[in-house]
């Protein structure tokens, strides 16, 4: 599957996303009153779709981990609790998983997760949006502990922060349709780029440039 902008802006305008390991395609997630629901978009369609959990909170944060043997999805439940759950090969569905810990873990309404299953850590870099909030964001990290960042704000715009916190506009989205604002040149690299960051962000590494 060749990645577009309008690629980029659905998984943003997803709850999480992730690029499968097996298959072409790439995985969205969507909230469907108290389910998560998983659906595979190969470009063109909707392919598949699986319940990855059924008792999510409202507006839930959610992501997907994965590396060469499992797949994980970690959300929010009712009770404002984080849990998780795994993809069973087996069954061919979504079963809930344990977290190590005596203690469950409770999350704030308003928080977002970043993750991945990598060595070692990063920081992203200071830089300002202003008076808006960012609605949804993807994380390129690099083996050099580099990375970028593509962050979907409140008032439409997508840009892409690179790694000394430069920030960039990409263009518009508006009722989850894309306008370009940069030339056709920089959205084609910055597909390329979501597409390695899809896969980083979900537990396969990129090389460092």
């Amino acid at each position: 599957m060749d990645f577009a902008a309008q690629d980029i802006v659905n998984y943003l305008c997803a709850t999480t996303g992730a690029i499968p390991v097996d298959r072409p395609g790439i995985y969205l997630t969507e909230q469907d009153g108290t389910e998560l629901i998983e659906k595979l978009w190969t470009g063109t369609e909707t392919a598949e779709e699986l319940v990855v959990a059924e008792d999510v909170r409202e507006n839930t944060p959610s992501l997907f981990l994965q590396d060469g043997k499992e797949r994980y999805a970690f959300s929010v439940d009712t009770n404002n609790k984080l849990q998780r759950h795994r993809f069973d090969k087996n069954l061919d569905e979504w079963v809930k998983d344990h977290l190590q810990g005596e203690q469950p873990i409770l999350i704030h309404k308003t928080s977002r997760f970043s993750g991945g299953i990598v060595d070692g850590y990063v920081i992203l870099p200071g830089t300002d949006f202003d008076d808006v909030q960012i609605v949804n964001f993807l994380v390129i990290p690099y083996e050099d502990l580099t990375f970028y960042m593509f962050a979907l704000l409140s008032s439409g715009r997508l840009v892409v922060i690179d790694k000394i916190g430069t920030k960039t506009l990409l263009g518009q989205v508006k009722d989850g349709q894309f306008t370009a604002a940069s030339s056709e040149e920089c959205v084609i690299e910055a597909a390329a780029m979501v597409k390695k960051g899809i896969k980083a962000a979900s537990g396969i590494k990129s090389k460092g440039k």
